[in-house]
């Protein structure tokens, strides 16, 4: 059972409501800005929604990365938990791996909304499959997770993946990505029901406002497709808490 707070729960407006066991997933290119959008969520709605912390990875930790971007594993401690079926997904990307430990999202679930980065577009949509399987085995899905995909310009996101300190031949194969596919992906996003959220004004109050419209709109469709077309997230909170 989820834990309760006026803090994560806030019913006073229909527009603001905060749904149980609701996963938001970041995707997009490295240097779109998917952690500054995260960060700008999180300052504005805290107890709503907050960086999970359940991701392992086998990629250096980067400067500016902190314990809230997840677990920084070598190979064998990766390997070990992939081995013992911790992980409710993984994937590997530029000869990293990545794992979501399925204990650890449990546990955030049951205390606030995480945020997850789920990397490119496919990729997230495939953690997003395993998620709501998982959350069916349990019986706790009732909001699906959503997916968000922050954008940039081509050209800014090129200078994103450039001021990355990583090595020059993971960039180049970034920047080569990104080339090859990013005119495709307006029409690949609205076929998959992706969210996408532009993030060029670099205005952290715009990218939050943006998310949390985006956010609430599915989520009122959610609402509506269990309770009935005229149901608001103030009617059908209390059915949702007990579901949970």
């Amino acid at each position: 059972m989820r834990e309760e707070s006026s803090e994560q729960f806030d019913v006073s407006t229909d527009s603001h409501i905060v749904m149980p066991n609701a996963a938001l997933i970041f995707s997009g290119y490295s240097g779109a800005g998917k952690s500054t959008a995260m960060r700008a969520v999180e300052e504005v709605n805290p107890g709503g929604y907050r960086h999970s912390r359940a991701r392992y990875t086998t990629r250096p930790r980067r400067p500016d990365e902190t314990e809230r971007d997840g677990h920084f594993v070598d190979d064998e401690k990766f390997e070990g938990m992939l081995n013992n079926g911790q992980f409710v997904f993984d994937y590997g990307r530029y000869g990293n791996h990545y794992g979501f430990d399925t204990a650890e999202i449990d546990e955030e679930l049951n205390k606030f909304n995480p945020m997850l980065v789920g990397g490119k577009e496919d990729t997230a949509r495939a953690l997003k499959k395993s998620l709501e399987r998982h959350l069916e085995d349990v019986g706790s899905i009732v909001v699906p997770p959503v997916i968000l995909f922050v954008s940039r310009s081509r050209q800014r996101i090129i200078e994103g993946i450039m001021s990355r300190p990583a090595h020059e031949d993971e960039k180049r194969k970034r920047i080569a990505d990104v080339e090859e596919h990013y005119s495709e992906l307006p029409k690949i996003l609205m076929a998959n029901e992706v969210q996408i959220v532009d993030n060029n004004d670099d205005d952290p109050g715009q990218i939050a406002s943006r998310i949390i419209e985006i956010v609430q709109k599915v989520r009122l469709d959610r609402v509506r497709d269990l309770f009935g077309s005229n149901a608001t997230p103030r009617d059908s909170f209390e059915a949702l808490k007990i579901a949970n």
